[in-house]
């Protein structure tokens, strides 16, 4: 929480530290539905080989402080597996890049799904724009954590 960005390896125990990305907003949204982790791994096994999105590109994204390659980098080995049992995952995936987010991406093994904003005008008009149940706006921040009272 208070280390700043860094790319994990092994099973996330090694950590190499990165530059922090340039300022931006995502906006979190995540369906009703809901996918156990289990079943989305037991999914992901039955179909080996389906997907393997490198870290390489967010990586050289954040090394040159390009906000435009980070989103056009974003990516999750599960999301295929998740969108293919809720497919609200999907659908709010597709609201976002309408509502003007530069990339988007599932979290975890889901349902969250986030879009990455360069203004807060254009995240707060995304997140008044979704048709979930949760929505939220996050300023990321280098090193640390801040909470803001809503």
């Amino acid at each position: 929480i208070g280390g700043g960005t860094a790319l994990g390896r092994g099973v996330g125990e090694v950590l190499s530290t990165l530059p922090a990305p340039p300022p931006h907003y995502l906006v979190v949204a995540k369906p009703a539905a809901r996918a156990g982790t289990a079943r989305i791994y037991r999914a992901y096994d039955e179909r080996p080989g389906e997907s393997k999105p490198s870290v390489v590109p967010v990586v050289e994204a954040l090394r040159a402080g390009d906000l435009g390659a980070l989103a056009k980098g974003l990516g999750n080995d599960l999301a295929r597996v998740t969108k293919s049992l809720v497919p609200g995952v999907q659908r709010l995936e597709e609201e976002l890049l309408r509502a003007g987010a530069l990339g988007v991406a599932m979290s975890g093994t889901g349902t969250a799904v986030y879009g990455l904003f360069g203004s807060v005008v254009e995240a707060r008009d995304a997140e008044r724009s979704l048709r979930a149940p949760f929505v939220l706006v996050c300023e990321p921040v280098a090193r640390g954590v801040v909470m803001f009272e809503r």
